[in-house]
C-alpha cells in the first residue's frame, strides 16, 4: 500500500495502482469507469504522470498536488485525473510539450483537461483535429475538419468552479484557525476586494493564503477577548461578524453570491477574449465551460446582445457553445453534460452540421450531451447557479483518552448530542 510519503519520493505507482484493485470496481463502475476504460486511463496516466514527475510536482509550488491521488486516495479525489487519462488517450496526437506542462501545474489543470476534453470528443467522433501552434499571431487551440468544412476552435473555461473550491478550502482552514466560540453564530465575510482578486487573478490569491490566515485569525483573537456581539475586521480581506446565538455556528461568506445579472456579465469577458483569437482563415466557435457560473440561457441571450453591438468583435465567430453539466436521477456519482448552442450572428443560422459539431465539442467520455433546446421549453430544466450555504456547527466537546472507546450518538430530532465512552482493550 503507497503513501504520501511514497508520492514524494517517486516510488513506483505503475506496477499496481490502486484504483484497479477489486474492491473499487462497484464504485467506478457507477461512477462510468468499467474495468478496460480504467485499464486504458491507467496506462496513459503512467506516460503523463510517471514517478520521477510525481516526485518533482510534490516539491514544486506550482506542480499539481491532485497528482498525489495516483498512489493513494479515493475515487472522488482521483476522477478528475482518470478522465484526462480517457481523453488523453483518444486524443494523444494533441497533448504536445505545452499542454502536457499545463496538466501538470495546479493552476492551469483545470482549463487544460477542458481543451483535451474537447479534443477528445472530436476524436471519438472520427473528426480530424489538430492543435494549432501558437506564434506571434492571435490563433485559437484547436482547428476541426469536418467533411464539409472546417472551424477554427477556441476553448475556454470560467473559474467559477476553482474559486469555489478556493472558497470551500479556505474556509475549511480557518475554522481551525478561527474555532467556533460558544454562545456566538459566526459569519466568516469577505471583503470585495477578495472577491476582486479572486476574480482577477485567483491563481496569485491562493499565494497569499497565509496572509489571509493570519488576518481572520488576529480577527478571531480580538472577538475572543472581547466576547460580545460585533464586527471583527480582518484588513483587507474581511471580518467576523459575530451575533449572541443558543448554538456555536461559523458561516462561509468568503466569496459573497452575485445576482445573475453580474455572472452573466462576468462570463462575457472570456468570450470576447477567445472572438480576438480567430485568425478569420475559417469559421470560428468558442466552447465555454461554465459550470454554473451562469445562467445558460441568460448567457446566450447577452452574447447575441453583445455581438450586435459589437459586430467587428464577432465577425469570425459563427457559434458559442456554452457547457455545463446536470446530475443523472437515480445515479449518486454520474453527471450528464449539457450544453446551449448560440448562434452569433442573427443573419448567419447554424446549420445541421455544426449543431451537431456542437453536441460533439460539449460531450464527454462516454456520455453524450443533451442540448438544453430539446430537454423542454425555458424553464422547464434549470440548472443551480446559486452557491449552498456552508455552515458549520458546534455539537459537542469531545476528550479523547487512551484505553477508551468514545461514541458520540446526534439525534435526528435536533436534540443536543450525548457522548459516552466505555472502556476499550485497544488504546
Amino acid at each position: 500500500m503507497l503513501t504520501i510519503d511514497d508520492f514524494k519520493t517517486g516510488r513506483e505507482w505503475r506496477d499496481s495502482p490502486w484504483f484497479l484493485a477489486p474492491e473499487y470496481s462497484p464504485t467506478f463502475d457507477e461512477m462510468g469507469f468499467p474495468g478496460p476504460t480504467l485499464q486504458q486511463a491507467a496506462a496513459a496516466l503512467g506516460r503523463l504522470f510517471p514517478p520521477e514527475v510525481c516526485r518533482s510536482l510534490s516539491q514544486a509550488p506550482k506542480g499539481l498536488w491532485r497528482a498525489f491521488s495516483l498512489y493513494v486516495g479515493w475515487p472522488a479525489i482521483v476522477e478528475p485525473l482518470l478522465q484526462v487519462g480517457i481523453d488523453a488517450t483518444a486524443a494523444d496526437r494533441v497533448v504536445d510539450r505545452k499542454l502536457l506542462d499545463r496538466l501538470r501545474q495546479k493552476d492551469a489543470f483545470f482549463d487544460a483537461a477542458f481543451e483535451l476534453r474537447v479534443a477528445a470528443n472530436c476524436a471519438r467522433a472520427r473528426l480530424h483535429v489538430e492543435r494549432i501552434r501558437e506564434s506571434s499571431e492571435k490563433a485559437p487551440d484547436l482547428r476541426v475538419r469536418l467533411p464539409a468544412d472546417e472551424y477554427e476552435v477556441e476553448v475556454k473555461a470560467l473559474r467559477g468552479a476553482q474559486l469555489e473550491q478556493f472558497a470551500e478550502q479556505l474556509f475549511h482552514e480557518l475554522t481551525w484557525t478561527v474555532g467556533t466560540v460558544p454562545s456566538f453564530a459566526l459569519e466568516l465575510r469577505g471583503s470585495w476586494e477578495l472577491t476582486k482578486r479572486a476574480l482577477r487573478d485567483l491563481p496569485q490569491l491562493m499565494t497569499q493564503q497565509p496572509a489571509i490566515m493570519r488576518a481572520f485569525a488576529e480577527a478571531a483573537a480580538e472577538l475572543n477577548r472581547e466576547r460580545r456581539a460585533g464586527t471583527y475586521h480582518a484588513p483587507p480581506f474581511g471580518c467576523i461578524l459575530a451575533r449572541e446565538s443558543v448554538q456555536a455556528t461559523m458561516t462561509n461568506a468568503l466569496v459573497p453570491e452575485h445576482d445573475s445579472a453580474k455572472k452573466v456579465r462576468y462570463a462575457i469577458g472570456p468570450i470576447r477574449k477567445a472572438a480576438k483569437q480567430f485568425s478569420g482563415k475559417a469559421p470560428g466557435i468558442v466552447v465555454l465551460g461554465v459550470w454554473r457560473s451562469a445562467d445558460l440561457r441568460e448567457l446566450a441571450s447577452e452574447i447575441q446582445r453583445d455581438a450586435k453591438a459589437n459586430p467587428r468583435l464577432y465577425r469570425c465567430c459563427r457559434m458559442v457553445v456554452l457547457v455545463d453539466s446536470a446530475r443523472v436521477a437515480g445515479e449518486r456519482f454520474r453527471s450528464r453534460p449539457v450544453y446551449l448552442a448560440v448562434q452569433v450572428h442573427a443573419r448567419r443560422t447554424l446549420n445541421k452540421a455544426e449543431l451537431r459539431l456542437a453536441a460533439v465539442l460539449a460531450s464527454e467520455a462516454g456520455s453524450i450531451a443533451m442540448s438544453l433546446d430539446t430537454l423542454g421549453p425555458p424553464g422547464a430544466i434549470t440548472l443551480a447557479t446559486a452557491r449552498p450555504e456552508r455552515r458549520l456547527r458546534h455539537l459537542a466537546s469531545v476528550p479523547i483518552a487512551p484505553g477508551t472507546t468514545t461514541t458520540i450518538s446526534i439525534p435526528a430530532d435536533g436534540r443536543a448530542p450525548t457522548v459516552s465512552t466505555s472502556n476499550s482493550r485497544n488504546p
